[in-house]
């Protein structure tokens, strides 16, 4: 039995397609506050800020941009501001304009210079566990705009605004900075709510044969317990998801080994019992839409956002499974993949 009838291929298509283009190229957020940084175009050189003894300055060539300046990476180099979270806000729309040369990237992936913003719980600790890069670059960059809406819990009084050089070489400039309150515009929560029902519409045409004709294999009873475990996974709240992580040492390479052992399970699952080449082609094509749609309904969620790293993890695992399945079935002598 085919997993999607044409129809059904061409109407997941376009689904996809359209909750990526009308959730996640539409901006939803609306300012609906003051400007939380004091200083922002440091007009007034320092004040509101709080930086390192050595390598902070104006730029000479824009008065409007800070510089960051280590020569030898031996030294964190950085300029900060703490800010009291507005009462009734959870929202904010974080933007900046930062441009490097010569970074060195240290012996961690996330030494590098990097603007963000950290929320901080109650006793003053930063939450890095929760997201917090605007920008993150190593090299030479020319300047790059960078916007993007962070969302603060209750529990969050207080927020950080940094931009450092975390024991790297090299030079960054930034400046437009800028933190303002959002709120969803109207109209927001209707459209979510179609595009949930047609997805869940799609989603039980889908599955609706293959439930009716009962007689369930042991192979299709695994594929649809990874399936649901990854979907729980993929829509998990934020505030689960980063509590599911707090026991492990590094919550991005959890995260990432998370969606590369996901995907690995459901490859094996689909992919390694004995077909034509052409069918395991088309099963090939249906686990990278598949890896694709998980990204896209993030979009549909309150909190969770479509990470291209994520994608590449799930593409990793699937092609992983296939070249293996392909070298083993040309030992075999089995069928190799063929049109």
């Amino acid at each position: 039995m085919k997993i999607l009838s044409p129809i059904q291929l061409i109407l997941t298509l376009v689904l996809t397609a359209g909750t990526a283009g009308i959730f996640g190229m539409y901006d939803w957020y609306e300012t609906n506050g003051d400007e939380v940084i004091e200083n922002p175009e440091f007009s007034e050189e320092f004040k509101g800020w709080t930086q390192a003894p050595t390598g902070v300055s104006l730029s000479s060539h824009d008065p409007q941009a800070m510089q960051l300046n280590s020569p030898d990476g031996s030294k964190a180099t950085f300029i900060r501001q703490t800010v009291r979270k507005q009462q009734g806000h959870q929202a904010f729309r974080f933007s900046g304009s930062m441009k490097t040369e010569g970074i060195v990237q240290g012996p961690k992936t996330w030494q590098v210079a990097r603007l963000m913003l950290v929320g901080l719980d109650p006793s003053g600790q930063p939450k890095y566990d929760s997201p917090h890069i605007l920008a993150a670059r190593s090299g030479t960059n020319d300047w790059e705009d960078f916007s993007q809406v962070f969302k603060f819990t209750d529990e969050t009084p207080d927020l950080l605004i940094e931009f450092q050089l975390p024991r790297v070489k090299g030079t960054a400039w930034a400046r437009n900075l800028s933190l303002e309150p959002v709120a969803i515009q109207r109209g927001y929560n209707t459209y979510r709510f179609i595009a949930i029902v047609f997805w869940g519409v799609l989603i039980l045409w889908i599955a609706f044969p293959h439930l009716r004709n009962g007689g369930y294999s042991v192979q299709q009873l695994l594929v649809a317990v990874i399936v649901a475990v990854i979907l729980t996974g993929v829509l998990m709240p934020e505030q689960y998801k980063l509590g599911l992580a707090e026991s492990f040492s590094s919550a991005d390479h959890f995260f990432t080994l998370s969606h590369f052992l996901g995907f690995t399970l459901l490859s094996i699952a689909v992919l390694w019992p004995k077909m034509s080449g052409h069918i395991r082609l088309q099963r090939l094509g249906l686990l990278v839409l598949f890896a694709m749609v998980t990204e896209i309904l993030q979009l549909l969620t309150n909190e969770r956002h479509p990470q291209i790293e994520d994608f590449l993890a799930d593409l990793a695992g699937i092609i992983t499974v296939f070249f293996l399945r392909l070298v083993l079935s040309s030992k075999l002598g089995q069928p190799t993949v063929r049109q």
